[in-house]
């Protein structure tokens, strides 16, 4: 039986355990230290993350969900919709989406670190095996680095696990709380474009772990009423809104291919050698089986196999430290703490060694051979084989690039230019052009095209050329900056710079064949930027402009 809350808050220690006894509230308050350690370290904004900033602000300004105004019927280019809400409610304040979006991330995972303490502690655990696996979670780097990056990642898993332990109580109390779980289910649902499935795969968990605990029609229903009612409203209204029943990042993500899941296979596999404590959880199952704990185990590692099932069907995902896994990791972290509660006197030299192990990856180390690694590697960028915490790096030098970019844009360019891109994220939301998708993410026409594109990258598997716009006389293609300090015109600093800035045009445009059309279409046009935030002096634009 569950230990009272009066009960769990006394130091007690287990029979025959020789460890120190603890207080109930040490291993949150270690554990929020942890995090907040590691969050100083990866703290960091994807690029993708400006797709939602500028919905929510269009949304704001516009009373629309739109990325390019004026679009008729708008387009659904986001996957996270009760995410870009609450950015459009802090937009509506005037609030920098920036800093809102980390904010509500860290609030969200602390949410997340807490709720699983205190799972752990009506579990009556231990308190060693309770403190380590609350750290453990803290200390799971998939985890601390999606408690920013700016998406919704780390709000999703905390409404993953608050529905389940809470439908899961539901079941325990003769379905008193289900009304609650519900309204976190529905939440889900709105977390991701495949929400529901999470939705009904809660179910199924919570099922499995309250299995002989009141689990019946009378505790499913309110859950269930409440979250397929709050979606039908939200479907109605997203039809209403943008004229479809399905997002357009649904289209534009490819769907299922063989090509997609082994690509997904690759990523889950490397996940699981990167972080060896996941395995672990994974191989402890047989021995909770024959625990008092069975069911609890059973239900946590059902919504893990979900997760990685989930990843490896979709093909994974080019961001670093695996964002599609990460919400798993309050479940890695339930199925440890049972682990090592029946472990006694080893629990804490175990479960410290089983943090410490997953920890290198969050310093560019590993514990596996690159041998072992490469030929497993998901990505298929340019610069090749990256470890994640290089991944995490490029990511952010990347943004700084594409903000620098957007704001020149934003300086030289006409407010009526529209431009072709692929990283649409920072270069739209900064310079607030017209944007060609050449993802698809925000272009029913790119996204409803049958076929793959030869990038074969998470996200990017319908990506068409700048060519492939002609026809919708997009007036700039490209465009590159070069950071100051340049020289005045003319001197030999400008000229190297304006020669640097067309042969990376050169490159990026012309080095692929199926961008030949654009050549007797266009020219490059220079243009000194004004010294701002994130611009210094002297830098140079280049743009590759359509001719008339």
């Amino acid at each position: 039986m569950p230990a009272s809350p009066t009960a769990a808050s006394q130091p007690i220690s287990p029979p025959g355990d020789g460890s120190p006894a603890l207080p109930s509230w040490v291993g949150l308050v270690l554990g929020l230290s942890v995090l907040g350690a590691l969050v100083a370290r990866t703290n960091f904004l994807i690029d993708d993350a400006y797709i939602s900033f500028r919905y929510a602000r269009n949304w704001a300004d516009l009373g629309l969900p739109t990325y390019n105004p004026g679009t008729a019927p708008p387009v659904e280019g986001y996957s996270n919709t009760l995410w870009v809400l609450l950015l459009r409610a802090c937009a509506g304040l005037s609030l920098n989406l920036e800093i809102c979006a980390r904010v509500l991330s860290c609030l969200f995972a602390a949410g997340t670190l807490t709720l699983v303490h205190l799972h752990l502690r009506r579990l009556a655990l231990a308190p060693w095996p309770r403190l380590l696996a609350t750290v453990s979670l803290a200390a799971f780097p998939p985890f601390a680095v999606w408690t920013t990056g700016g998406l919704e990642t780390a709000s999703f898993g905390f409404f993953v696990f608050s529905a389940y332990i809470t439908l899961t109580r539901a079941f325990a109390n003769g379905g008193r709380g289900a009304g609650l779980a519900g309204v976190l289910g529905l939440a889900v649902c709105l977390s991701r474009v495949e929400g529901p499935l999470w939705a009904l795969g809660i179910v199924l968990a919570a099922g499995i772990a309250g299995k002989g605990k009141g689990v019946s029609a009378r505790s499913v229903w309110p859950y269930l009423a409440l979250t397929i009612t709050g979606y039908g409203l939200f479907l109605l209204w997203r039809h209403a809104t943008f004229g479809e029943w399905m997002a357009n990042t649904v289209h534009a993500k490819g769907g299922l291919s063989l090509t997609g899941v082994s690509r997904g296979l690759k990523t889950s596999a490397t996940f699981l050698i990167l972080f060896p404590s996941t395995l672990v959880a994974l191989a402890a199952f047989p021995r909770l089986y024959r625990t008092e704990h069975r069911k609890w185990a059973a239900g946590a590692l059902t919504l893990l196999g979900g997760f990685l099932g989930y990843n490896t069907l979709v093909g994974g995902d080019w961001m670093p430290f695996f964002r599609f896994l990460a919400p798993a990791s309050p479940f890695i972290a339930v199925l440890l703490g049972l682990f090592l509660n029946t472990l006694r006197q080893k629990a804490v030299p175990i479960g410290l060694l089983l943090i410490g192990i997953s920890l290198p990856p969050l310093f560019g180390q590993s514990l596996a051979p690159n041998a072992l690694l490469q030929p497993l590697y998901f990505r298929t960028f340019k610069v090749g084989y990256e470890t994640e915490w290089q991944r995490w790096k490029t990511g952010v030098g990347n943004l700084a690039m594409f903000k620098m970019l957007g704001r020149g844009l934003r300086q030289v360019a006409d407010p009526a230019d529209t431009l072709t891109f692929g990283a649409i994220g920072a270069v739209g939301y900064e310079s607030r052009l017209h944007i060609h998708d050449r993802n698809g993410l925000v272009d029913r026409e790119v996204a409803m095209r049958v076929g793959l594109s030869e990038s074969k990258t998470a996200g990017h598997d319908k990506q068409v050329p700048r060519a492939w716009f002609l026809n919708r006389n997009p007036t700039l293609f490209h465009a590159v900056v070069i950071e100051g300090p340049v020289g005045s015109e003319g001197s030999n600093t400008y000229q190297r710079a304006v020669a640097l800035a067309t042969g990376m045009i050169e490159q990026r445009v012309f080095g692929d064949p199926a961008e030949a059309p654009l050549r007797d279409k266009s020219y490059i046009q220079v243009h000194r930027l004004k010294a701002e935030l994130g611009i210094p002096k002297g830098s140079l634009l280049v743009l590759l402009r359509a001719r008339d």
